[in-house]
Order: C-alpha cells, then structure tokens, then sequence
C-alpha cells in the first residue's frame, strides 16, 4: 500500500514542497534525508522528454492525465548524488502558485 503526505511552503518563491511518503514507489524509496528532486518549470513537456530520451537521460517517471497529454511532469533518475530534475509543465504553475499562497490546491 502506498502513502503519500505533501506540504508546500508559503512563503515567496521559490518554493519548497516537502514529501513523505510509505510504501513502494519513487517518492518511498530508500536514502531519505536528502533532497529527492529539484523543480523547474517547462514550457514544454513534450520538447523535453523528446531531448532527455535522445541524450539517453534515465527517465523515473512521466506523469500526464489523460494519457495522451503533454506531460505534467518529467523526473529524471537520480543522478550520482542522488539528486533528480523534476520538469513540471508551467501549465500547472498557477494551481502551485495559489495553493502555496493560500494553502488550498485548487480542484
């Protein structure tokens, strides 16, 4: 079974979001007490999953709903740090925007 907790900061950017997480999955894996991911936004989702796959970039996760979507977010693999790049689509960034403002995700 999977669990996932998730806190935004609410002060000025840049903004800080905080996950806890049980179970298997990217968020649960081990070596936590470390940054899992860095965040910026992208234009374009579909441009970039096109330019990581050809420079054989290890890719996590690709999130979209639906399916046949641009990408609402790319995550690379951990890089040897441990580090990872999650390319979230500026689509979503007002949504982030005001729920780190206001502290409601809105539907």
């Amino acid at each position: 079974m999977f669990g996932l907790t998730t806190a935004l900061s609410r002060t000025a950017p840049p903004y800080y979001q905080l996950i806890q997480a049980t179970g298997d999955g990217l968020f649960a894996t081990p070596g936590t007490g470390q940054p899992r991911y860095y965040g910026c936004w992208d234009e374009d989702t579909n441009r970039r999953l096109v330019q990581l796959t050809a420079r054989g970039a290890v890719i996590d996760a690709v999130l979209r709903a639906p399916l046949a979507a641009a990408p609402s977010a790319i995550i690379t693999g951990p890089d040897r740090a441990g580090g990872r790049i999650a390319f979230i689509a500026a689509r979503h960034r007002p949504a982030i925007e005001t729920w780190a403002e206001s502290g409601t995700l809105p539907a």
